[in-house]
């Protein structure tokens, strides 16, 4: 039942925003209160850190180390497409900072690679589409110059600190497990998680085991030994989307997925293509861009799939649904 509650409520999210938005301004009170619900929470880590030591992750929980970089994609736009200057681009430039910095406290390297990924592409993207932006190619390079400054320093932070950096370049992979230790954040948890849910899609590879049914019934396709299923296998999910996907739903399942993600980006980008005006496209673009770092996202982690993930990706599609609205109904009248 609550299985079925967090679908419905995704699908409930999507049309109530979509339904309900009419004018850009709505869409970005929206955006706007993400990033300073996304700041709040950045400050909440930085402070825990200092008091405590440790990973930390604020009142949002694990999931801020995704939406984090959502902030950061969002903050990224403002300062390469938006036409402030003086103080408004130096808070800009401020808050991105601290973003990226409460990015690297966290710890997560999953969350890295999808944002990597993400940048890597919006930079192409952005540099061939500086003419529908009126950006220069030259502050292109300047905005890529401050997230490799950034990234910079984070590395030097990273390698100041022994204990961090144990955990940020470790990646643990045993011949032999002793079962006695916690083999911890190691790769070694994340294959035996995969093993089992790959036996369990050779066994159904059509139709899948049942959407959500991953963490109930992967005894039923493990062929670990007892006490290694018990502590790293039972009850946890694929740990990555596009698995978790195929092996719960199947083929059939995983190509509507596929078409999902393929018409959802779609849509944005036409979006894009279609704002009449500057805010409209700032305002498409962030959305696009949210939207395609979840999509990166998913390749790393489940989460989007769950629980308050599966909302924040409904909202924003459904941020996306009001637009769609808005510029096809002005293309309409016009």
């Amino acid at each position: 039942m609550l299985i079925a509650t967090q679908f419905i409520a995704f699908i409930t999210v999507i049309y109530i925003l979509t339904s309900y938005i009419k004018s850009t301004s709505q869409i970005k009170s929206y955006i706007k209160l993400f990033m300073i619900l996304s700041l709040i929470n950045a400050v909440h880590v930085v402070i825990q850190v200092i008091l405590y030591g440790g990973r930390k992750f604020g009142f949002a929980g694990i999931m801020f180390v995704d939406y984090v970089n959502i902030a950061i994609i969002v903050n990224l736009l403002l300062v390469v497409l938006r036409r402030d200057r003086g103080y408004l681009e130096f808070i800009f430039l401020l808050t991105l900072a601290l973003l990226v910095i409460v990015s690297v406290l966290m710890q997560t390297r999953n969350s890295w690679v999808s944002i990597a990924i993400t940048f890597g592409l919006l930079v192409m993207y952005l540099y061939t589409k500086s003419e529908l932006y009126n950006i220069s190619r030259a502050k292109i390079a300047y905005f890529v110059s401050v997230i490799i400054l950034l990234m910079g320093i984070t590395v030097l932070f990273i390698v100041s600190r022994t204990d961090f950096s144990d955990r940020v370049t470790n990646i643990e992979i045993k011949e032999e497990v002793d079962i006695q230790e916690d083999i911890g954040n190691s790769l070694l948890t994340r294959l035996l998680i995969w093993d089992t849910t790959f036996r369990a899609f050779s066994a159904h590879p059509i139709v899948g085991i049942g959407w959500y049914s991953f963490p109930i019934v992967s005894e039923q396709y493990s062929q670990l030994p007892e006490i290694l299923f018990e502590k790293y296998v039972e009850g946890l999910t694929p740990h990555v989307g596009y698995f978790a996907v195929l092996a719960e739903t199947g083929l059939i399942g995983f190509s509507g997925f596929i078409l999902l993600l393929f018409m959802i980006i779609k849509n944005a980008n036409r979006v894009v293509n279609k704002s009449r005006n500057r805010e409209e496209r700032f305002i498409a673009t962030i959305l696009l861009w949210v939207l395609i770092y979840i999509t990166v996202s998913l390749s790393m982690t489940d989460a989007w799939l769950w629980g308050v993930g599966i909302i924040v990706w409904g909202f924003f599609i459904g941020l996306l649904g009001g637009l769609y609205r808005i510029v096809n109904k002005i293309s309409i009248e016009q």
